[in-house]
């Protein structure tokens, strides 16, 4: 690993990545593609709620109630100092997945030979950058599971106390940014710690894993403290890691869904297991590979791996930024930009499950074969790490989506991919160099071709955000597309309809576009009165502050697509579900009158919703 020769590489990978990943930047970072909440993707909530700190109000003390954690939100406040603009937050959101990339990258490195880790991290780019989703939360969670692999991966190959720190630190961030992702992560690092080493005495590995635990809670106490004069300590035990989980349907949903993933998984594994665990049999089997299954050399079919794979990138990333080229390469990318617009991401459903499963039985190969040593120990790590953090992280839904919200196990399971079918090629190509070559290529073609076009949709839209907005100022930088021209009508009508002191309640809850209003919202107890982030034992509470105090206009929709997206979360009707049908049916009839429906662009070109605008009777 060491060496001046391993610097420079590490140093070309790295330039390398950033320069793929930074034009794609130019063209995503301004481009606010949604309308309202689930147009897409959710489009920046922190920074609108953020803003809010700088009333005074600490957060998750009364009138601020959140299940969502503190991370987020303290960066996007410090940034913007209560002013901050969702320009802001699609920057950050957008570098925290750079950096998620990055760190599956050194994460593969300490486990596998060159090209394979740089070859994997430029398949998974356009993975990580198709989800239109922005919330940084997610995100920041991902990225610290990321770079906590990583520490985990170097300290078990060197036995680091260093990066065996790092890992620990890595560790409680993630706790910080998303406490279910964290629950997963943190048990996946025990038991990596417990599992790999296992020519060490067992009292050896128990201790490593318990120092780990405390390191990281250690980590997470100077962490608490150093945000406590924005963070009430005992609302955040409270609505984080005591009831954080009831807005989500509680540890029966939660098990509930569990069990669906379980039969998710089974499926999963009928369709695209057998042919995994063939591919790792044989090359884990092969003589040529039984020391250092996977291992790649300096021989030209490596050189052939980084070339064609560096070459390709970089053909992808022109025919993205000018997408009528891409378009027109051919008949086949024609047809996958179609797909991509509707499925984002899940066009790569069959490759990433593929390379999951080699993954998973690669590990247990390594795992099992004790003596191959630490490098044996990293690449088991990197999926007895990640796994459980990717099955935790999206519990609050109904469908297993491991490869969903920027997910650092998809460069792992492209990192299998390359590394294995790079192995089988080896072996099918018997040891001509030149049929090395093409073999090698093959498997290029197969990760990089087989990836990349999940991204034209979202260049495609980005391409399309023309629109600017001067008259919000939460949107100043921001460009957004000509369809999302019904909601400025909306939020036109309520500044005409509320003066700036007077309060406007938007249902179901979406921060970002409340902003866009530049009213203040009423009192509620929940910060976000949104899906999965409102208690329902706050209902009857903020039902009769808004019968005391009732906002002078209330925005209802989009109401055709509301009840569609509960179905994500089991058609669960409490908290802001019960709370939006009792103002509907109680609030409205008796103190408001509607004014407009507006017809606002939804989810794709064609599909249109409408947005009721109701305001106050003056009697």
């Amino acid at each position: 690993m060491g060496g001046r020769n391993e610097r420079a590489w590490l140093v070309f990978d790295v330039l390398l990545l950033l320069l793929v990943m930074a034009p794609i930047g130019v063209r995503l970072i301004p481009a606010h593609w949604s309308s309202i909440w689930m147009d897409h993707e959710f489009q920046g909530w922190m920074v609108a709620v953020a803003n809010r700190l700088a009333d005074g109000v600490p957060l998750y003390a009364d009138g601020m109630h959140v299940p969502m954690p503190p991370i987020p939100y303290v960066l996007e406040y410090l940034v913007g100092g209560g002013e901050g603009v969702w320009l802001t937050e699609s920057a950050m959101h957008f570098g925290a997945q750079a950096l998620l990339v990055l760190g599956g990258y050194t994460a593969l490195r300490g486990a596998f030979e060159r090209p394979v880790p740089l070859c994997a991290a430029l398949a998974a780019v356009p993975v990580i950058f198709a989800l239109p989703k922005m919330a940084i939360h997610d995100t920041v969670a991902q990225c610290a599971a990321a770079w906590t692999c990583a520490a985990v991966v170097y300290a078990l190959r060197t036995a680091s106390r260093r990066w065996f720190v790092l890992g620990a630190c890595f560790n409680a961030i993630c706790m910080l940014s998303k406490q279910s992702t964290a629950a997963g992560l943190t048990f996946g690092v025990l038991l990596a710690y417990l599992l790999t080493g296992r020519t060490m005495p067992r009292r050896w590995r128990l201790g490593r894993a318990l120092d780990h635990a405390a390191w990281t809670f250690a980590f997470f106490a100077v962490l608490v403290l150093v945000l406590s004069p924005l963070v009430d300590p005992r609302g955040l035990l409270r609505d984080v890691f005591l009831t954080g989980a009831e807005p989500k349907g509680g540890s029966g949903e939660l098990l509930r869904n569990l069990g669906i993933y379980a039969r998710s998984l089974a499926v999963a594994l009928s369709k695209h297991g057998l042919v995994a665990l063939v591919i790792v049999w044989i090359t884990r089997r092969a003589r040529l590979l039984r020391a250092r299954p996977a291992q790649v050399s300096d021989g030209p079919a490596a050189r052939a791996l980084l070339a064609s794979s560096v070459a390709m990138t970089g053909l992808w990333v022109a025919a993205l930024l000018s997408p009528a080229l891409f378009v027109q390469a051919s008949d086949l990318a024609s047809k996958v930009v179609t797909y991509a617009r509707a499925h984002p991401v899940l066009l790569v459903n069959a490759l990433l499950w593929l390379g999951f499963f080699l993954a998973l039985f690669g590990s247990a190969w390594d795992l099992v074969r004790a003596r191959e040593g630490r490098q044996a120990d990293a690449r088991a790590a990197l999926f007895v790490v990640l796994a459980p953090a990717a099955v935790s992280h999206s519990l609050s839904t109904n469908v297993f989506r491991w490869y969903f919200d920027n997910n650092p196990l998809v460069v792992v399971a492209l990192g299998a991919f390359v590394a294995e079918l790079f192995a089988v090629s080896r072996l099918l190509a018997t040891t001509r160099a030149a049929a090395r070559v093409v073999a090698v290529t093959i498997v290029c073609a197969a990760a990089v071709l087989g990836t990349w076009p999940t991204l034209a949709g979202n260049v495609e839209v980005a391409s399309r955000c023309t629109r600017v907005w001067p008259e919000v100022r939460h949107l100043r930088g921001a460009k957004l597309q000509p369809r999302a021209e019904g909601l400025r009508q909306v939020v036109a009508r309520v500044r005409a309809l509320a003066h700036p002191g007077e309060s406007v309640l938007l249902l179901p809850d979406d921060p970002n576009v409340h902003a866009w209003f530049e009213r203040p919202r009423p009192p509620l107890a929940g910060a976000i009165a949104f899906i999965d982030q409102y208690w329902d034992r706050y209902v009857e509470l903020d039902m009769a502050r808004l019968s005391r105090s009732p906002p002078k206009v209330i925005v209802i929709g989009p109401k055709g697509s509301t009840a569609a997206f509960y179905t994500l979360f089991g058609n669960r009707l409490w908290g802001a579900s019960r709370l939006l049908w009792r103002v509907r049916s109680e609030l409205l009839p008796r103190r408001y009158r509607r004014v407009g429906s507006f017809r606002i662009g939804y989810l794709a070109d064609g599909n249109f919703d409408e947005v009721d605008v109701f305001v106050r009777r003056t009697r």
